[in-house]
């Protein structure tokens, strides 16, 4: 491997490098969600042992800061500060939305902390651009990536919500992400 002058590196190429040296990571887990049974699962655990000896090559340190903001009764947000930093002590800061994931049968604290686990795989993920094959249908690959912000992505959610059947939310929230259903006119159906 050539030497790299890291210190002299600006932030953003040292993410790149990053980024090239990573490569694809095969996932670990079969998981079941929903209906899909054994689905390809990258860990938390095994994404990290692959970036943070990169990240250490490379003098970048990730902070991720989680604050709980309730603005949007009745859900509850977490909001993620995502702050990069390398040597030079350059600094990148980037903001996620998340709402607290309450679906299944546990705790107020388990929900908090698989949001917070399900946020830090995808911050990493997004950060560094990790591809890991772990959906299998090419239309499920980051469908969030077609909202241009979090704000209407929330948007999109709440109207989702008022639909009471758990399948026809998720087909409505699909369809405006992508596109395929237009928000007033699902908003005007749902007032």
């Amino acid at each position: 491997m050539e030497q790299i002058d890291f210190e002299r590196m600006a932030l953003q190429d040292s993410i790149s490098w990053v980024r090239q040296q990573i490569g694809f990571i095969e996932p670990d887990l079969k998981v079941n969600f929903g209906g899909s049974r054994g689905m390809p699962y990258l860990s938390l655990g095994k994404l990290l042992s692959v970036v943070n000896p990169l990240l250490e090559t490379a003098g970048l340190s990730v902070n991720i800061i989680g604050t709980k903001i309730k603005h949007h009764a009745p859900d509850t947000i977490i909001r993620f500060t995502v702050e990069v930093a390398n040597r030079n002590n350059e600094k990148a800061i980037y903001r996620y939305d998340l709402i607290i994931d309450d679906s299944g049968n546990r705790s107020s604290v388990q929900n908090v902390g698989s949001t917070i686990s399900y946020a830090m795989r995808y911050i990493y993920k997004m950060l560094f651009a990790i591809p890991s094959g772990e959906f299998e249908d090419p239309d499920l690959q980051n469908p969030f990536s077609k909202v241009e912000n979090n704000d209407k992505l929330l948007e999109y959610y709440k109207l989702s919500k008022k639909e009471k059947d758990p399948e026809k939310a998720v087909k409505i929230l699909r369809g405006l992400i992508e596109g395929k259903l237009e928000y007033d006119r699902i908003k005007t159906k749902y007032k």
